[in-house]
């Protein structure tokens, strides 16, 4: 990754200073030892960190998608309902509760039924 961006490859060190410790008031505190060395900082710091900010949002984004999925799903397989004239009917009604916001609603179940069943028979 580095040569694609042409940055150099080696790290710089950390400047070698004392390390401030504080005092631990209970023995059952664990001792943080800062990290010297630079690679392992970064891979720490930067790369772990990166790495999960990326896994978080795929998954995010495909338990949406597989939201999404169940409610459109229907419309991914119109032309194997030709003779289901009552399940294509359902499943707008179900799709049109989905998209109804208070009394607004987005689709008419009834016309969005009459217009597939129209797509399958052609």
């Amino acid at each position: 990754m580095a040569s694609e961006i042409e940055v150099e490859k080696n790290f710089e060190s950390i400047p070698k200073h004392r390390v401030r410790r504080r005092k631990r008031q209970f023995d059952y505190e664990n001792q943080d030892d800062p990290i010297i060395n630079a690679q392992e900082n970064y891979k720490i710091e930067f790369f772990y960190h990166l790495v999960d900010t990326a896994i978080n949002s795929s998954e995010q984004r495909f338990s949406q998608l597989q939201h999404h999925n169940s409610y459109f799903c229907f419309l991914y397989h119109i032309y194997e309902l030709k003779d289901g004239n009552s399940i294509i009917l359902a499943s707008c009604k179900d799709l049109e509760t989905i998209l109804t916001d208070g009394e607004s609603s987005g689709i008419n179940s009834l016309e969005l039924c009459d217009e597939i069943s129209v797509v399958c028979s052609v």
